[in-house]
């Protein structure tokens, strides 16, 4: 029933299907200065398909390690543009199919007894991105265990959906503030609506604005 479910999701999401038995040449998702590719060298030396181009732990081989495997001597800018060639959608697929792999063969105790969080929570551990913000985080001093509280604060200040949400846009900056729609052509100008003196981010809107630190001597 897992199996079914992660294909279902995997056709859903995915507008290029891959595996690692996706052939490599002449395929309309591989291109070099927009032409497909073949290379008879390569071909005669038994590469087809991406599984090819992978080592043990589905990473893409090394320039090194390309040529020890297939005993070929080509050109290392050559290699470099057929791995940047093969589609981001297409690693990525490759790794989730790792992940998916690894939870299906997971030897499952008592899964009668597991609770649904239990289980959703094991499947997320293996496919969680970072948010972008960590590494200003870190940058700015925080410690791990400090930037985990930190991103579970906005689900356990207020039960109140819209609030949990607009603290969870603030946690990740990424809330819509006048900079943010002057960069994406979306406003005429990126200076703060409430004073009309500086460039309006975040911290301005919630902190250092005239306007917004008058209300918040007046409700503290």
């Amino acid at each position: 029933m897992l199996q079914y479910w992660f294909e279902f999701k995997d056709v859903q999401n995915n507008k290029m299907p891959c595996t690692k038995k996706t052939i490599v040449w002449n395929n309309k998702d591989i291109k070099i200065d927009n032409k497909t590719i073949f290379f008879r060298t390569w071909f005669d030396k038994g590469v087809y398909t991406l599984k090819d181009l992978l080592d043990k732990n589905l990473d893409f081989l090394t320039y090194e390690e390309f040529k020890l495997r297939y005993q070929l001597q080509t050109n290392f800018l050559t290699y470099c543009g057929v791995i940047n060639a093969i589609p981001q959608e297409y690693k990525k697929a490759i790794k989730r199919k790792v992940a998916r792999q690894e939870h299906l063969t997971q030897p499952w105790e008592n899964l009668k007894v597991q609770t649904t969080k239990a289980i959703h929570k094991s499947f997320a551990k293996h496919v969680f991105e970072e948010p972008t913000t960590k590494q200003r985080l870190i940058a700015n001093g925080l410690t791990p265990d400090q930037i985990s509280k930190y991103f579970h604060l906005a689900f356990s200040i207020t039960i109140e959906a819209k609030l949990t949400m607009f603290q969870y846009k603030t946690l990740h900056d990424i809330v819509f503030t006048k900079s943010k729609l002057f960069n994406a052509k979306l406003a005429s100008s990126d200076i703060c609506y409430l004073c009309s003196k500086t460039k309006q981010d975040v911290k301005h809107m919630l902190v250092s604005c005239p306007v917004v630190s008058e209300f918040w001597k007046i409700f503290l």
